[in-house]
């Protein structure tokens, strides 16, 4: 809850900053000038445009990173309550997801799995590639998960209406680069709480399934009483 109030305010960092441009602005260049000009342009590109892109892509990274930690606790809780021999391949949280599934727990089912899995692709190219869709491995995936907001529940896909500029790509010198908006890191850090939390109550739900004593022959069952 207080990573998602975060991501929901840290856009008034951005508004607090503009404030604070507009007093100087009149306190430093009060006529009209070219240097007031240069000055509005190059703040403008800043406060408009790089640090709302640059926060976006910072919140999706804490959010995601959290998942990974949390989930590679789960898998080693889990490893020690089921007492199983389990070995997974894999790096980082694509490892820890392996070995909860070689546990029983259906991590790709999930309701959620689609949204985390398409958020998890966008960050890894944000991260790599700075966006650039040319350099990205997944860039075919990418542009169909753009494509077909993929990104979102097919709930929030009927009810939000500028899903559109959620996750969007845009040409630039170097070639197309996906963008994201700071909307779009809030939802999908609330879609990676979810989709941990569902984690953990499967995981409960198995390895409290394992600890049930085995009925013996002739005897009743009282599992369900």
């Amino acid at each position: 809850m207080i990573l998602l109030d975060y991501v929901w305010k840290t856009p008034q960092l951005i508004d607090t900053l503009k404030r604070i441009e507009s007093r100087k602005l009149a306190a430093y260049f009060p006529t009209a000038s070219k240097t007031r000009a240069l000055r509005i342009g190059l703040e403008s590109e800043s406060l408009d445009s790089a640090f709302p892109h640059y926060q976006a892509v910072s919140n999706l990274f804490v959010a995601l990173s959290l998942l990974e930690v949390f989930t590679l606790r789960l898998a080693r809780l889990a490893l020690e309550d089921s007492k199983e021999p389990v070995s997974a391949k894999g790096q980082g949280l694509q490892r820890s997801l392996n070995t909860l599934s070689k546990l029983g727990v259906s991590t790709s089912r999930q309701e959620l799995w689609p949204q985390v899995n398409a958020a998890l692709k966008i960050r890894h190219c944000q991260m790599h590639a700075g966006g650039l869709l040319n350099e990205s491995r997944d860039a075919g995936a990418l542009r169909q998960i753009v494509r077909t907001k993929a990104f979102l529940q097919a709930a929030h896909r009927k009810s939000v209406s500028n899903a559109e500029a959620y996750v969007v790509v845009t040409s630039s010198q170097h070639g197309d680069q996906l963008r994201i908006s700071n909307e779009y890191s809030w939802i999908a850090t609330a879609y990676a709480r979810d989709y941990f939390l569902a984690l953990c109550v499967e995981v409960q739900t198995r390895l409290a399934s394992h600890r049930l004593p085995t009925p013996r022959n002739g005897e009743a069952s009282t599992a369900a009483v």
